[in-house]
């Protein structure tokens, strides 16, 4: 479903053909933001390409690539394929005198914002071999209406159309498949499922203890803070 179908048929339920068209597009992005920030699932899994040219070491690539899993320079070529490891902070990799030589494949790559760096710096031999980025790809948001959620079909017309209802109208009573629920509960059913089905790892966040002496203070390590 593009976005026009999608408003369509949360409009269909809510029963108003009027509904403001920017509020509906408006909730649509925070299910779509929502899903993206919660973890990650298969259906976000993507391989991304670059192709090396000589003595370049810097590649420009779409910021839609979230968090990288493998990184493998020849991939399927026998002689050549190998992982490339993850380099220490930027500031690190120039310390130590990474980007001043060249070699047949690089070793180590770098990830500034969309900016990519390999080192050793890719050489003639190198040139015009490949490095495929295994990663998770942002969900992103829509801005046109013939655009479509960048996740499977089989979830628009229950993730998106029940999220984007949940946004507007929580406590709405609504008809599904499988009874009569508010909208919000029919959001969250389609939401447990979505995780089940696409293999939900949840991020990780820090473990923030309550301290009872103070209020309002939570430890943090051995830091608190106030709230």
């Amino acid at each position: 479903m593009n976005r026009l179908q999608i408003r369509n048929a949360v409009r269909n339920i809510l029963r108003d053909d009027g509904y403001p068209t920017d509020s509906i597009n408006e909730a649509i992005n925070r299910v779509l933001s929502m899903v993206n920030t919660s973890g990650r699932y298969q259906c976000q899994e993507d391989t991304t390409t670059i192709t090396l040219a000589t003595d370049d070491y810097k590649y420009d690539v779409t910021s839609t690539i979230l968090a990288e899993h493998l990184v493998v320079f020849q991939v399927g070529v026998t002689a050549d394929q190998k992982i490339l490891k993850k380099g220490p902070a930027l500031v690190d990799g120039f310390a130590d005198g990474a980007f001043l030589t060249t070699a047949d494949a690089p070793v180590t790559y770098f990830r500034w914002n969309d900016e990519w760096m390999f080192d050793p710096i890719p050489n003639s031999t190198a040139n015009d071999k490949v490095v495929t980025i295994y990663h998770y790809k942002d969900i992103t948001e829509l801005t046109g209406d013939f655009e479509s959620p960048t996740i499977p079909t089989r979830y628009h017309d229950t993730l998106i159309v029940y999220g984007t209802l949940a946004e507007i109208a929580p406590a709405l009573q609504m008809s599904t498949g499988d009874g009569k629920f508010t909208a919000q509960f029919a959001f969250e059913k389609a939401m447990n499922n979505f995780k089940l089905q696409e293999k939900w790892i949840p991020l990780k966040s820090p473990n923030l203890i309550k301290d009872s002496r103070w209020t309002g203070l939570e430890a943090f390590g051995h830091v608190g803070r106030i709230r």
